[in-house]
């Protein structure tokens, strides 16, 4: 009875949200080349490095894709990597189209942003098709503070100074598939807010924007709230997966196998 109770007032959720984080913080030390098992610290210890280290990486190809911007030039290059959409490799009639990497990518790598509206918790039953958000749109995914980004419809492109119009090179985490079957993810996603001290000359090249910007009572430090994606191994000329973590009480599509069912339970507080 008392493991009942006890299992009960367990939040999975907020546990599979500390796991991930953990997840990100071994991969940036791994990044950063900081060999060896990584330093036990803190969750708040691991939640600043984990957003030192990637508001440093965004600084810097963010940096980069702004001054390609002002120079008109409408295809970034000088990175590791680039991104495409192309004819996925899964074999399945449902596959359509996927993500993949050109060139490499090393652990602890940002990758991506899921593009889209950033609808606040407050404001997800203004969303088309409320209480059905999903119907007709498989380019939505949520945040664990109840935020939801909406890429369907979206337009991530980037307007030069000259008038032309360029594709935004980090925007394609509503493209990616999830693993098929006997294959593993090799990024996953991550909750990231833009905080204040981020360059502010730089923010307009993240590709979200709020549906309705918080008010006094939901109003925070983050200047933006968004979802990366980060490598989770090296990462050389193929497709991206990520685990979509559907939720297991729920009616699945076939194509759909769980990478960790437990992680499944915890994303969304079944276990």
């Amino acid at each position: 009875m008392g493991a009942l109770v006890a299992r009960q007032l367990v939040n999975w959720q907020s546990l599979q949200e500390r796991l991930d984080l953990f997840a990100i913080y071994r991969l940036i030390q791994l990044y950063e080349q900081n060999i060896g098992p990584s330093p036990v610290c803190s969750y708040e210890k691991q939640y600043l490095e984990v957003h030192r280290s990637i508001e440093e990486q965004l600084e810097d190809c963010l940096g980069d894709l702004h001054k390609q911007v002002q120079q008109n030039i409408d295809e970034f290059c000088h990175w590791p990597f680039s991104l495409s959409i192309q004819k996925s490799s899964i074999h399945h009639p449902l596959a359509g189209n996927g993500v993949f990497l050109k060139g490499s990518a090393v652990p602890g790598s940002f990758i991506t942003f899921h593009p889209g509206l950033v609808y606040l918790a407050k404001d997800v039953r203004k969303m088309p098709n409320y209480p059905n958000i999903s119907k007709d749109n498989c380019y939505l995914m949520s945040r664990y503070d109840g935020c939801l980004l909406n890429a369907k419809d979206f337009d991530t492109d980037i307007q030069l100074p000259c008038g032309k119009r360029s594709t935004h090179p980090f925007a394609f985490g509503h493209m990616i598939n999830h693993p098929p079957p006997g294959s593993k993810p090799n990024v996953m996603p991550f909750n990231y807010d833009i905080m204040e001290s981020f360059q502010s000359d730089l923010v307009y090249l993240v590709p979200n924007r709020y549906f309705r910007l918080p008010g006094i009572l939901y109003k925070t430090a983050a200047v933006m709230r968004t979802i990366l994606f980060v490598a989770t191994e090296h990462i050389n000329n193929e497709e991206l997966f990520v685990n979509y973590r559907m939720n297991p009480s729920a009616e699945l599509p076939d194509w759909y196998t769980p990478v960790d069912l437990e992680q499944d339970k915890r994303r969304w507080n079944a276990g």
